[in-house]
């Protein structure tokens, strides 16, 4: 299964995308080592992009407490895709009115509005777990919510 993390920050605003993989797209004579993204990771990424994106965009312009978005993406079925897993963490205090706008937001995305058209995908949103709870799905964050 194809499978992206992104994490986005408010302060300092970064967007960080991880891919779980890396795979060549085509065979290569090249021995240097060099691999190229794989196409569906990219297309993960740029949702799962343009879903931090908006989610902090409009907590940011409410005033809301969000000090980070995670977001985790995963391809269901097989070519042609069935549809899209979309999971959404947010670190910040919120209320439940407050989240099921940020998932509101996320779900009228523009990428998520194109990626709709073509396959399914399908969103929920949480508040993030404990460190040990965020742990298990972004191993890097482990301790403090820092990133390694």
């Amino acid at each position: 299964m194809r499978h992206v993390q992104v994490v986005g920050s408010v302060s300092p605003a970064t967007l960080e995308i991880r891919m779980g993989r890396l795979a060549s797209i085509r065979p290569s004579s090249r021995t240097d080592g060099d691999a190229h993204p794989d196409p569906f990771d990219l297309i993960l990424a740029g949702l799962g992009g343009s879903t931090a994106n908006c989610v902090i965009a409009h907590a940011v312009s409410n005033g809301w407490d969000l000090d980070a978005v995670y977001v985790e993406l995963a391809l269901h079925g097989e070519v042609p895709w069935q549809a899209i897993g979309r999971r959404i963490w947010v670190d910040g205090n919120l209320d439940e009115q407050q989240l099921a706008a940020l998932l509101l937001i996320a779900e009228q995305s523009p990428v998520t509005g194109t990626m709709n058209s073509v396959v399914h995908v399908q969103s929920r949103i949480d508040r993030l777990p404990d460190q040990d709870g965020i742990a298990s799905f972004f191993p890097q964050l482990a301790g403090n919510g820092e990133r390694t």
